[in-house]
């Protein structure tokens, strides 16, 4: 059964969840969808609407197809520990080089609003309309983030894009 809840208690298990053990954001251009693992997102109010900001770096296939669609979706196991495979799978397998849905076990579940697919075995669910879109600037990051998330081992160069997204609706699977 699907409750719709109050923004305001949503965000708190986003951020939540966000520290331990991730959600999953799902992006579809056309007829291509793709999940992959975020541990990074921010949440609250801009022009007068709840938004919710999620970042995707230039290198992740995800990055092709939501550049290319209007909504997104942000999926939230209720207890990771169980998913825990699957978040893992969806955070390091990319979605050019394999079936990531039939290989890693993640069911897709039909959005409430939108085209955008939701992870279907997740407890909270938010769906998005892209608003807005910004690439990182370095040149007005502060040095020390810079240094360390952006200028060595694997990540060194691959910058995150931001995309704000309108809370279209938020809902909870009981």
């Amino acid at each position: 059964m699907i409750k719709e809840i109050p923004f305001e208690e949503a965000s708190k298990q986003l951020l939540e969840k966000l520290q331990h053990g991730g959600a999953f954001l799902t992006v579809k251009n056309d007829e291509i969808v793709n999940t992959l693992t975020i541990g990074w997102a921010q949440i609250g109010y801009m022009w007068r609407h709840p938004v919710l900001t999620v970042m995707v770096r230039a290198s992740r296939f995800s990055k092709e197809i939501i550049d290319g669609g209007d909504f997104f979706t942000v999926s939230v196991p209720g207890d990771a520990r169980p998913m825990a495979k699957q978040l893992t799978f969806f955070g390091t397998k990319s979605g050019r080089d394999c079936d990531k849905y039939a290989e890693g076990g993640l069911r897709l579940g039909a959005p409430e609003t939108g085209d955008t697919p939701v992870a279907a075995d997740c407890e909270l669910f938010f769906e998005c309309k892209k608003a807005y879109t910004s690439p990182l600037d370095t040149g007005n990051l502060g040095v020390d983030i810079n240094a360390e998330n952006y200028q060595r081992g694997v990540n060194k160069g691959d910058l995150h894009t931001f995309y704000f997204g309108i809370i279209n609706k938020v809902y909870r699977q009981e």
